[in-house]
């Protein structure tokens, strides 16, 4: 016997299956059963045999009884067939079933009569919702993927756009599903893509083929897979756009790290040979002018050669700073406290005419760095950001709790799971072009607008040797800004080069 039904399951029209009826009724003009033929006990709450005569809500459980009624005599009105679902459970648990309302009209004289024809679709609906929940999940994984996906059937014409599509270019799936995939796309790549696409016609063991090209300026590749059936014909197209152009700039930085890694190495070896032979140098004039005297016509020419000794020591240091092999004491520092003495000094000397304001985040954590050095990464960092402006107008110095940059993680994969604390000087200078500030923490690059020309290198040097980041962001007329990373965590060991 059936319990319960589950009248909020009912749902019409529905699509027919090709199984035989469990329940075929007859309907009198009185809406009372004529005849019966059952093959499903669940279906009555009565027997077979016994339902003619009978209304249909007292045939069939209440609530599909009374909605079949309902909707029997709107069939019988309109003249036109009926279709709907309805759930229902039983002692086997919950059973999907599709009912057919059909009024007949009598050729002749006599009493109109209908038929509701009642099949069991459980199974197929069960099919049914496994294919809908798989379409589901493919449509989900296809719009989580971080590339435009693009398939159109073997005429060309678009039969799905993934979210991402449709973000990157500008759209929506009910504006782009329909359309020719050669009008979707730009007219200079049509001709390629029409070829691909006779080339995947023609040969079955053609797959995929790619294409790259710029497009203003971004970096693109088109990616065009062929879709297959079982017997190998050729069934339609997905198109993969893919916009490398971050990656490309993260090769470029790869490859200048590399590059400054190389020099750093010869600065290293230049500057320990150098520093060696100035010893000398210092060393031998000082002894010449004392023995000559101070009253020798030599002797100031003498002290001029010591003096430039002495600044040419100060250049090798710089060099081994920037090489990363000067010896470090890190100890915890309030990064905040350290750019306020930084400040100081440095307004001491500065003139007038250039204004240096501070924004310092709040409850900043300590970072395990060297003091003498940090402060150097700061009067540097100003110094560089005052010229760029000749001594006029205002220099911000701001800190900050920030995650990793992109760039830092493909440079410093040490840095991509860790917070970090991040200094930012900006200026109002005249700004840099793209290469230009790719090339700013080179020695001696375009970027140094006077000084010794190794501040901004020095700078890299120091953040690279306690495991940190430096970077610029920057256009011409807009002015520059230089930041620096630093882990709250103790950099690795390998980074703390002696």
């Amino acid at each position: 016997m059936p319990q319960s039904p589950d009248t909020s399951d009912v749902s019409a029209p529905a699509r027919g299956h090709p199984v035989s009826p469990d329940l075929v009724l007859e309907i009198g003009a009185d809406g009372r059963v004529v005849q019966c033929r059952s093959s499903h006990s669940g279906l009555l709450v009565c027997p077979a045999d016994q339902v003619a005569g009978r209304d249909l809500s007292a045939v069939l459980a209440v609530a599909p009884g009374r909605i079949l009624q309902g909707v029997l005599a709107e069939a019988q009105r309109t003249g036109e067939a009926i279709c709907l679902r309805f759930s229902l459970t039983t002692a086997t648990g919950i059973r999907w079933f599709e009912s057919t309302l059909i009024p007949r009209r009598p050729e002749g004289p006599g009493e109109q009569r209908s038929l509701i024809v009642i099949r069991d679709v459980t199974d197929p609906k069960r099919m049914e919702d496994r294919l809908r929940q798989s379409q589901d999940l493919q449509r989900i994984i296809l719009d989580q993927m971080q590339e435009a996906v693009v398939f159109a059937d073997e005429q060309g014409v678009i039969r799905h756009i993934n979210a991402f599509a449709c973000s990157y270019l500008n759209t929506s799936w009910e504006e782009t599903v329909g359309r020719d995939l050669l009008a979707f796309h730009d007219p200079a790549i049509r001709p390629r893509i029409r070829e691909i696409v006779e080339r995947f016609r023609g040969n079955p063991d053609v797959h995929m083929v790619s294409h790259q090209r710029p497009l203003g300026d971004r970096e693109l590749i088109f990616r065009f897979s062929a879709v297959r059936g079982p017997e190998g014909r050729y069934r339609g197209i997905i198109a993969n756009l893919i916009d490398v152009t971050e990656i490309r700039q993260l090769e470029l930085e790869l490859q200048q790290a590399r590059r400054m890694e190389s020099v750093a190495r010869l600065a290293a070896g230049v500057a320990h040979d150098f520093n060696n032979l100035m010893v000398s140098v210092i060393g031998l004039a000082t002894c010449l002018r004392r023995r000559l005297g101070e009253d020798h016509p030599q002797a100031e020419l003498l002290t001029e050669i010591e003096q430039a000794g002495v600044k040419a020591s100060e250049l090798a240091d710089r060099l081994v700073e920037y090489s990363r092999s000067a010896t470090l004491h890190p100890l915890p520092l309030d990064l905040n406290a350290v750019i306020r003495a930084a400040v100081d000094r440095f307004r001491a000397r500065a003139p007038g005419t250039l204004e240096v304001t501070l924004s310092l985040a709040d409850n900043l954590p300590p970072v395990h760095a060297d003091l003498i050095k940090m402060e150097q990464v700061v009067l540097h960092l100003l110094e560089n950001g005052a010229a760029a402006m000749d001594y006029r107008g205002r220099l911000r110095i701001a800190t900050a709790r920030t995650q990793p940059p992109g760039s830092a993680r493909a440079v410093q994969p040490d840095l991509a799971d860790c917070e970090l604390a991040c200094i930012a000087v900006q200026d109002e200078g005249g700004g840099m072009d793209a290469e230009t500030a790719r090339r700013a923490f080179e020695p001696y690059s375009p970027a140094h607008p006077g000084g010794s020309g190794l501040d901004l290198a020095c700078v890299h040097g120091i953040i690279a040797s306690h495991g940190g980041y430096a970077d610029v962001e920057s256009a011409p007329g807009r002015g520059s800004t230089f930041r620096v990373y630093l882990p709250f965590r103790p950099a690795r060991a390998d980074h703390l080069q002696a």
